[in-house]
């Protein structure tokens, strides 16, 4: 299965993590691409059951630390509903997404990652977005404006 690499950075650059997501088919759309992203951070969460949790957005128990969010208790996530916030979060630009140097602005645009794209997300300097998961609605945004 085609993979995609992704980094996150924070606004001014400094290199958070990268890592890689299977992509299939690789023409998406970017709420496709942020779905699918989350979807594997929670299921690399809830095959492992750590202590912290490597997402994109903040599960309601989980505390900022500076490689992720440390649960108060390491239970299973709901990817459906952090895909939620997450897209409610880049709505309201609580994070930006970049794809081969052009920001991406609207989630129905549609990508073609199959020539190995440069995929990076752009988080705030104070991490990314606080999530209620069980209602999947958004508490607090911070950050990146659009242009």
């Amino acid at each position: 299965m085609p993979t995609v690499t992704i980094r996150d950075e924070t606004a001014s650059g400094r290199l958070i993590s990268r890592f890689e997501i299977p992509l299939n088919p690789p023409q998406v759309t970017l709420a496709q691409l942020i779905r699918t992203r989350v979807r594997e951070e929670v299921a690399r969460y809830n095959t492992d059951r750590g202590a912290v949790f490597h997402g994109l957005v903040r599960p309601i128990d989980g505390e900022d630390v500076r490689d992720g969010f440390r649960m108060s208790q390491p239970r299973p996530l709901n990817w459906e509903d952090l895909a939620g916030v997450a897209l409610a979060s880049f709505e309201r630009s609580g994070f930006a997404v970049v794809v081969d140097g052009r920001r991406i602005d609207d989630l129905t645009a549609r990508l073609d990652l199959s020539d190995e794209p440069d995929v990076a997300f752009l988080r705030p300097e104070t991490h990314v977005v606080l999530a209620e998961e069980r209602r999947g609605s958004l508490e607090r945004t911070s950050g990146l404006r659009r242009e």
